[in-house]
């Protein structure tokens, strides 16, 4: 999918689900692969592919978190970023943030990044972090990828472990 296409799909979700409640159930429920098929007619209204799950379960499960949150514009920051702010205020940050990442990094396939994330972006909404929705798109559709999956793992921990301004993996690579 072009870049655009998905900048696109993004707006397009933010704002329909503002104004039509019949659209945003159906995307509420798109992340289900039980009930995914109501969100079916507005992937197809856009010119999706909707046979091809590399396309449909990262548009359905984005969608979903957009329609579930609420959201008014696409936030900012990256899924590492939005994972570690979600976490900021946490005295137990350590143990279970550090799991969640880890359980995200070890994904294989496309079921089950769209899986852990379903759960991951739950809880951003929910601490009303500005997770940059297009950002995370562009990353998932590439998950059918295999040289694409490893970058993408890269820079959500590399995102994840750096810490305010300074970049901790690079700071780590100039101690000599």
């Amino acid at each position: 999918m072009e870049n655009e296409k998905a900048k696109n799909f993004i707006n397009f979700v933010i704002s329909r689900s503002q104004k039509d409640s019949a659209f945003r159930a159906a995307f509420k429920k798109a992340s289900n692969p039980d009930t995914e098929y109501e969100a079916f007619e507005y992937l197809c209204d856009f010119g999706f592919d909707i046979e091809n799950d590399y396309e449909r379960k990262p548009l359905l499960l984005i969608g979903s978190a957009i329609a579930k949150s609420k959201i008014t514009k696409d936030g900012n920051l990256t899924l590492g970023k939005a994972i570690a702010k979600a976490y900021d205020n946490d005295k137990n940050k350590e143990g279970p943030v550090k799991t969640r990442l880890r359980r995200l990094l070890a994904c294989q396939n496309i079921d089950e990044v769209c899986s852990v994330l379903r759960h991951i972006l739950s809880l951003i909404s929910s601490k009303q972090v500005p997770l940059s929705y297009y950002d995370l798109l562009n990353d998932i559709l590439f998950w059918n990828y295999q040289d694409k999956i490893e970058r993408i793992k890269i820079k959500w921990a590399k995102d994840f472990y750096s810490k305010g301004g300074e970049d901790v993996c690079d700071s780590m690579e100039n101690r000599d």
